[in-house]
């Protein structure tokens, strides 16, 4: 498993679905799917420059849950010992 995997997370109420990866300690949204609203069923963002955390919860407050869930599994991500780098001996 790497770090900089494609990841899904949903919301605790399975209405949002993101995609995102770890850019370093970083993470890096591609995408959200917001099941529960035709208008705003899908937003895609940039690849050149997609946003991290902070900016797409800037951009889509009403997101706060994803968001929220997102920073949870980020941090288990970079603390997660089975995805640290073994050294070369």
């Amino acid at each position: 498993m790497t770090r900089d995997r494609l990841r899904t997370s949903q919301s605790p109420d399975g209405r949002l679905v993101a995609q995102w990866h770890l850019d370093g300690t970083i993470a890096r949204i591609h995408q959200v799917q917001n099941h529960a609203d035709a208008r705003r069923g899908l937003v895609v963002f940039d690849t050149a420059k997609l946003p991290d955390l902070a900016d797409a919860r800037a951009a889509l407050p009403s997101y706060e849950a994803l968001w929220d869930t997102i920073r949870h599994e980020r941090l288990s991500a970079i603390f997660s010992v089975a995805e640290i780098p073994t050294g070369t001996a």
